[in-house]
């Protein structure tokens, strides 16, 4: 007899004596149940609670089950993780703040369950929504610049935000007051040897800026006036061996920034102190071989510097910790089982404020420091800026800017011709509302299937965002969703399926052993076989060497780049022989093979060169098929036309595509194939797909901006 249907039918029966019978069994079950729980009554004991707490109204009772699961390290991790979700529910049944601790503790502990943690962050977001109520009184927020662009910081006044303008190339200042822009910097170009700015910090009299710029013979570190006048260099290197600013001195003598020495293919950071009248450079605090980020604050009173630190080497989490300028104290200010980032100062310096993710949205927290130590627990200021944000800056004031970005990335599917659009529905979005981020959509080989990847914020501190597949079947419109055991950063790459239209060559780390590199992922059965890994890899270096990979026919040749992304490699799979294609001093940035696996088209990272090249498999000297206009540069070509006759590629501006063209693989005049905006009268196109037929396209649509915030009433007098 099931005794679990049993008591599922009971806790529907509304009469009397069914109630009676209802708790004689309960207290039936419950006897023995005192002793640590055992396998082979767990679930029988959740329903207990589950009886208690829906059948009877007994929160309290079914509390004291919840709880029991919860807190035993023998239970099953699914019915661990399904009694702190129902406990929560009690506790908010009773008005106790309990309820917030149990989401949480499900969010932080559990997160390898993933639909159950979906359920607790839509709970915990409603129990947000209320707190905001009482304990945000007196904070407010307002916006400051909608459809703002790539912002860094603010003045020391609040009255001006300084951002890239990247169709200028160059740094420029908003007047929030007046509204009217103008450019502080030198004007860059995308024309080799290209020239353009990075970050850019105030100093604290709101006087000058200081600014990183990428030049024509290095890096730079620049001073300009307010009014763009007396630009000036203080120190200069090669790339990331420059200081790169974040953080000016309250004395204005000095500016705190970053540099990166390469030692053995191993990234070196170091804090240093780079004077203001002088350029020379002197070490706060070498990081070894941990990632210090590129957070850090120093405070009011010159003593002390608020710095993020990995938690561990290629971990993606950090935490935040204090160090004095003299060196003489480094101690934890924030540490847990989340990332925590962007920490900057209180006017005062009695307070630190910084983001965390530890609760699953981006939050703002704040916490009391006193001579360079923590002074009681952090406290939460704001929940969820946004799924992307940056913390800019604090005003004199004590207003707080922020930049939040409200963009989603969706995938649809749309006729090529025109005639086929006039006459049909186009074009459709295959990709659901679950994932902000849904991108790198490929088509399988018969043309039937498209997958892409869903950006998802489940991440793993160690190897960063879990691989998350969908397939979605043009045939009936349903959609197949995989869930792999791989990690990595899923936006750096295109996966590639076989010719069998059965499996996707992805790239990915594995949890338990830091195994990574390439794996078939075979999308009936979702299970992964390693193709090509090595031991104790990182997301870094997978992503540099498996960037782009493209698959043979026979599935037994794998082309892909060189680690310093200069060579073209294949490797055989059955052989396991390496053999070089092509190579160069010029960086490589995207390739295709063609569908007779006979030649490779391929370009160039930005304008390194602005050839687009073919090069047979079998090695040889390139071949030119044409140049691109400035700025048709990086991420250019698409495909390879069904006859291998034609070479599809994108025309506009980075990320920002306005026309699909193509050319012939014999060189000639570039023709026409359709208008992005005859289609989609808003978005930016960030990339597109051609079906094996040419006859549709996958596009993936940018909707949606970014905007600035203000945050006033958030320190305490």
């Amino acid at each position: 007899m099931n005794l679990n249907l049993i008591l599922n039918e009971c806790i529907n029966l509304k009469s009397i004596g069914m109630k009676a019978l209802v708790t004689f069994l309960f207290l039936l079950l419950i006897i023995g149940s005192i002793n640590p729980v055992k396998a082979q009554n767990t679930e029988i004991l959740f329903q207990q609670g589950m009886m208690q707490e829906q059948g009877e109204g007994n929160l309290n009772a079914a509390l004291e089950i919840y709880n029991q699961l919860a807190n035993d390290v023998s239970v099953n991790r699914t019915i661990r993780a399904k009694a702190l979700l129902q406990a929560g529910s009690c506790y908010e049944k009773l008005g106790n703040q309990n309820a917030r601790i149990s989401y949480q503790k499900l969010i932080a502990d559990f997160s390898d369950q993933l639909a159950i943690v979906a359920l607790a962050k839509e709970k915990l977001k409603g129990l947000k929504k209320q707190m905001l109520i009482s304990k945000n009184e007196g904070i407010v927020v307002s916006e400051v610049w909608s459809n703002a662009q790539d912002t860094y910081s603010v003045s020391p006044d609040g009255r001006y935000l300084n951002y890239i303008d990247w169709d200028n190339i160059s740094i420029n200042l908003k007047d929030l007051k007046t509204g009217k822009t103008r450019v502080i910097s030198k004007v860059g170009t995308w024309i080799k040897p290209m020239q353009f700015p990075d970050k850019s910090i105030w100093s604290p009299d709101g006087k000058k800026l200081a600014y990183y710029w990428y030049g024509t013979r290095g890096t730079e570190l620049h001073i300009v006036n307010f009014d763009g006048s007396s630009d000036k260099i203080i120190a200069k290197g090669k790339e990331e061996t420059t200081p790169w600013p974040v953080s000016w001195t309250p004395d204005g003598n000095y500016i705190l920034a970053i540099t990166t020495d390469i030692i053995n293919n191993n990234k070196n950071k170091k804090i240093v102190q780079v004077s203001v009248n002088e350029g020379t450079v002197k070490i706060v605090k070498d990081f070894k071989n941990l990632d210090c980020g590129c957070s850090m604050d120093i405070s009011p009173d010159n003593k002390f510097i608020v710095y993020t630190i990995q938690q561990s080497w290629n971990s993606k989490l950090n935490d935040i910790r204090i160090i004095s300028l003299d060196n003489t104290l480094d101690t934890k200010l924030v540490s847990n089982r989340a990332n925590n980032t962007s920490p900057l100062w209180s006017p005062n310096g009695k307070e630190v404020l910084f983001m965390s993710d530890q609760y699953g949205t981006n939050d703002l927290w704040k916490i009391k420091v006193e001579n360079g130590y923590p002074v009681g627990d952090a406290k939460i200021v704001k929940w969820d800026l946004g799924f992307r944000h940056n913390l800019l800056e604090i005003a004199n004031d004590g207003s707080i800017f922020f930049e939040s970005g409200n963009t989603k990335i969706d995938v649809y599917i749309a006729n090529m011709k025109k005639d086929s659009r006039r006459n049909s529905k186009n074009p459709i979005k295959i990709s659901t509302e679950e994932s902000k981020r849904n991108m790198n959509a490929i088509w399988s080989p018969n043309g039937q299937f498209v997958s892409y990847t869903r950006y998802m914020r489940y991440r793993d501190g160690m190897l960063g965002h879990k691989q998350q597949f969908s397939i979605y079947d043009t045939k009936n419109g349903e959609i197949q969703k995989l869930d792999t055991k791989l990690f990595g950063n899923i936006v750096m790459y295109r996966p590639q399926w076989t010719k069998d239209n059965e499996k996707l060559l992805i790239q990915g780390l594995v949890k338990d052993n830091f195994k990574g590199g390439l794996f078939l992922l075979n999308v009936n059965t979702g299970k992964e076989t390693s193709v090509k890994t090595s031991n104790n890899m990182s997301v870094d270096k997978i992503n540099d060497m498996y960037r782009s990979f493209l698959l043979t026919n026979d599935n037994n040749n794998i082309y892909y780049f060189s680690e310093d992304r200069k060579s073209i490699l294949k490797y055989t799979i059955n052989t396991k022989k390496e053999t070089t294609i092509l190579s160069g001093t010029k960086t490589l940035h995207y390739f295709r093979l063609s569908n007779d696996d006979l030649k490779i088209a391929f370009g160039y990272w930005f304008n390194n060169d602005k050839g687009l090249y073919t090069v047979s498999t079998s090695g040889g000297e390139k071949k030119k098929i044409m140049e691109f206009e400035e700025c048709d540069c990086a991420d250019n070509l698409i495909a390879w036309g069904k006859n291998d006759e034609y070479l599809y590629f994108k025309r506009g501006k980075f990320r920002d595509f306005k026309k699909l063209m193509r050319i012939s693989v014999e060189g000639g005049i570039p023709e026409e194939v359709m208008v992005f905006k005859d289609i989609f009268n808003a978005g930016t196109i960030t990339q597109v797909n051609i079906s094996p037929d040419e006859e549709k396209i996958l596009v993936e649509l940018q909707v949606g901006s970014d905007s600035v915030w203000k945050l006033e009433g958030v320190f305490d007098e």
